[in-house]
Order: structure tokens, then C-alpha cells, then sequence
């Protein structure tokens, strides 16, 4: 049988809980993970922004970073990953990593 990376995405809303719920996620399973705001932090905490446009690239960044962390998985890994995703950045994370099965997670923030 052929094993296959797998790669969960925690995204949707602003506030809808989707850090909280990663990392709740990740330490029950045992997975590695990576939030889009920690490693964002971290690069804005070394190398700081002057302007929207510097932030905008800062956000780029964070994004190859993440694309990158699949490229290095072990064939039968499984990666969380958390962050506001847009739906071209889900376009290049599916072209790039055919190898990878995505299991999409969208948080909306509405409690039931």
C-alpha cells in the first residue's frame, strides 16, 4: 500500500478559535505543528516591518515556510497546520504537494 503525507489545515475566521484548536489537536494526536502567527511573530520579533507592505511580505513568508515544512515530511507523516489560509494559497499548497493528502478543517467562530 502506498503510504501518503497527510497535512491537516486549521483556517477559517478571525477570532474563531483555529490557534486554540490546532494546538489542542496537535498535542492530543502527537502531531508537529506550525500556527501562521507563531512563526509570523517570530520573524517580525528578528526582523520587524515598517509599513503594511513589509507586513504583507512577512505574511508571504510564513506561508513558504509552511509549504516548505511539507516538502520535508516523511512520506507517512502527518503535519497540522493553522492559519487564515487564502484560496489561492490552497491552490499552491495542492499543485506543489500532489503527494500530500489535505484534510481541510474551516472554523467560523459560531458556537451551536
Amino acid at each position: 500500500m502506498l503510504k501518503m503525507k497527510k497535512v491537516i489545515l486549521i483556517m477559517g475566521h478571525l477570532a474563531s478559535l483555529k490557534t486554540t484548536m490546532a494546538k489542542k489537536l496537535a498535542r492530543e494526536l502527537n502531531l508537529m505543528y506550525f500556527c501562521k502567527d507563531d512563526i509570523k511573530e517570530i520573524l517580525v520579533d528578528q526582523i520587524g516591518y515598517r509599513d503594511r507592505a513589509e507586513n504583507l511580505k512577512l505574511s508571504h513568508a510564513t506561508f513558504f515556510m509552511m509549504s516548505h515544512a511539507i516538502s520535508n515530511m516523511q512520506m507517512d507523516g502527518i503535519l497540522l497546520l493553522e492559519s487564515n489560509f487564502k484560496y489561492h494559497e490552497l491552490d499552491i499548497l495542492r499543485e506543489k504537494h500532489q503527494d500530500v493528502q489535505f484534510i481541510s478543517l474551516f472554523l467560523t467562530g459560531d458556537l451551536l
